[in-house]
């Protein structure tokens, strides 16, 4: 299937919406579009996007209402106007993920100073790790660089570690509201 006709395959999904959705809703509905449409991405595009990760992701998990991500908006953009290949498609939904599970810290990016560093879990160490979307520069909790030769795999962080950041003043948090 072409990437035009996965898109208005979507659309038509997200077509039962209201444009007011929240921000679950609109991710769930995408997975569920994502789970029936997942094999038409091919092999190379589902690993470099992460797209079966994406199927099994369990959104509840995550505190999407301290995130950024603006449900409505992401909806209008969708609908706006389609990616331009399969690829561009496969890293807008990555993308909308990405930004509906993440929630950003207090903390300037200290490279870049471009935007606030996201708060993520090592899929290794388990610690927290701030990261730059922007730059891609990471360190640690404490504001220590991770070393440039160590893989950067890292997870949004759950609700539950998310609440117990949240409750501490450190540098990472902003008066968040409970998750």
């Amino acid at each position: 299937m072409g990437w035009k006709k996965l898109y208005d395959n979507l659309i038509a999904f997200l077509d039962v919406l209201p444009d007011d959705v929240d921000p679950i809703r609109l991710l769930q509905r995408i997975q569920e579009w994502l789970r029936v449409s997942v094999t038409h991405f091919g092999s190379d595009i589902r690993a470099v996007y992460g797209l079966d990760e994406l199927v099994s992701m369990d959104i509840s998990r995550y505190p999407t209402s301290e995130s950024e991500f603006s449900a409505p908006e992401e909806l209008r953009q969708l609908r706006r106007g389609p990616s331009r290949s399969k690829d561009g498609l496969a890293m807008r939904i990555r993308d909308l993920f990405w930004n509906g599970t993440t929630v950003c810290s207090r903390v300037m990016c200290p490279q870049c100073g471009a935007v606030e560093s996201k708060i993520l879990e090592d899929r290794i160490s388990r610690e927290i790790i701030l990261a730059c979307d922007n730059c891609g520069y990471a360190e640690k909790a404490d504001g220590e660089p991770l070393p440039e030769d160590r893989p950067r795999r890292a997870d949004p962080i759950d609700k539950e570690r998310f609440a117990t950041i949240a409750a501490e003043p450190t540098r990472l948090t902003r008066p968040y509201r409970n998750p």
